[in-house]
């Protein structure tokens, strides 16, 4: 049974450490071609090819390639509001609003939280899908973590943040060479790229959306909303409020290569900086993508379900298998079937 496991994953275990670089490198001689391959699929790491797992791209390509991709009609909020269906139709209660600032820990296990108001909520399991950086240093405390896993905690990276524009604009976008979205390129060194993050806005690659596309409702008849993207680093401007109009234009002015004259027809513009990302999500530095999905924090290296604390369980984008809303979903599940293990219902 062991062997036949064994040769069942076997390329699993072959390629558990190898760098999409090496197999692009492998397969491919044209710079260009890499380049190209690379912006698509590192655009969902954040990360170059040299230091993303070849294994998490590959079951990203995979599904994609293999079923396409999928929208939520009404976007992402309908996907949390169907969760908030089956909470309450269980006999769940959502409480919005309102900040977790404590989690309770008696004779080492967990024993409820404490609201930002004061109010206690006892709870014999707790399922924390926040950052890992909150849950353990704010939420938990350093007091109750080994020196091995602090010492991880902190030498961890997190991942890139992202610039965003919203736009809404006058004019009807559907057509066939827009579509649902677009990776525009100036340059195919995705390396040389992820080496200047810090200090350069240069454009190279950006990502355009647009929403109204493939759902009618999201704009007026004739008009159209879009999104205009470009990964950044959380340090890369001192002020994010002096520098974000600036940045904004360029990116609207970078988008004009595929929208002609898209400046001329904006009649709603909202700006997201790294700091709004880190506001809204509450994650450290705006992180997209959790932790940066180095070969080291990724895939099996992840913070687990279960972890030391009794009672404690994680879920979300901080935990294996790591980000993306279908991933993200999963880790969720593992959480639930892991307290289902010792509940009797």
């Amino acid at each position: 049974m062991l062997e036949r496991k064994t040769q069942k994953f076997s390329n699993i275990v072959r390629l558990r450490n190898v760098t999409f670089q090496q197999i692009l490198n492998d397969f491919f001689s044209d710079d260009e071609l890499k380049g190209i391959i690379a912006a698509e699929w590192c655009g969902r790491t954040g990360l170059p090819p040299s230091m993303s797992l070849f294994i998490n791209l590959a079951i990203d390509m995979i599904e994609t390639l293999k079923y396409g991709s999928v929208y939520f009609k009404g976007e992402n909020q309908s996907f949390a509001n169907a969760f908030v269906k089956g909470l309450i139709k269980n006999g769940g209660n959502l409480v919005l609003g309102r900040k977790v600032e404590k989690i309770l820990i008696e004779r080492d296990k967990v024993c409820g939280i404490v609201l930002e108001d004061g109010t206690q909520l006892r709870s014999k399991y707790i399922v924390s899908n926040v950052d890992a950086k909150q849950t353990f240093f704010n939420l938990i405390g350093e007091e109750y973590l080994s020196e091995g896993f602090l010492k991880m905690l902190n030498n961890w990276k997190v991942s890139l943040s992202a610039f965003i524009v919203y736009l809404g604009v006058d004019i009807d976008l559907k057509n066939e060479e827009i579509k649902e979205g677009i990776l525009w390129m100036s340059q195919y060194d995705i390396e040389k790229e992820y080496e200047n993050m810090d200090n350069n806005f240069a454009l190279d690659d950006l990502y355009i959306s647009i929403p109204s596309n493939r759902d009618s409702q999201l704009a007026p008849l004739g008009k159209s909303c879009l999104k205009i993207e470009q990964l950044i680093s959380y340090d890369y401007c001192n002020n994010w409020n002096e520098c974000k109009e600036e940045m904004a234009n360029k990116l609207i002015k970078a988008a004009e290569q595929i929208i002609p004259s898209l400046s001329n027809h904006i009649e709603v513009k909202e700006i997201a900086t790294p700091l709004t990302l880190e506001r809204y999500t509450l994650n450290s530095e705006g992180a997209c993508f959790g932790w940066a999905k180095t070969i080291k924090q990724s895939g099996f290296y992840l913070l687990n379900q279960k972890i030391p604390i009794q009672n404690l369980y994680l879920a979300g984008h901080w935990t294996f298998p790591g980000h993306g809303i279908p991933t993200v979903a999963y880790s969720g599940i593992i959480a639930a079937n892991e307290i289902c293990s010792f509940v009797n219902f």
